[in-house]
């Protein structure tokens, strides 16, 4: 039986080079696989490579579904 190998959220957000609260919000939104031990959540590194491009590039999207987007000005590129 093979060990999975389990990244904290800081870790994944490194990986994906994205903030914290992007991950809690893929998470959150079903797209990205995470699993709870006690207070904490785990994300399996299996899914980081599960986790849809086209989703992912969505970002400003999923964080506006979530509550945590920021608010910018119309017509000012997203950075």
């Amino acid at each position: 039986m093979d060990a999975v190998e389990f990244l904290t959220a800081a870790e994944a957000a490194r990986k994906l080079r994205t903030t914290t609260r992007t991950v809690y919000a893929l998470i959150d939104s079903g797209a990205l696989r995470a699993v709870r031990l006690g207070r904490s959540l785990r994300i399996p590194v299996e899914a980081l490579g599960a986790l849809p491009p086209a989703r992912f590039s969505a970002k400003s999207d999923l964080l506006e579904k979530a509550g945590t987007g920021s608010e910018h000005a119309a017509g000012s590129p997203l950075c």
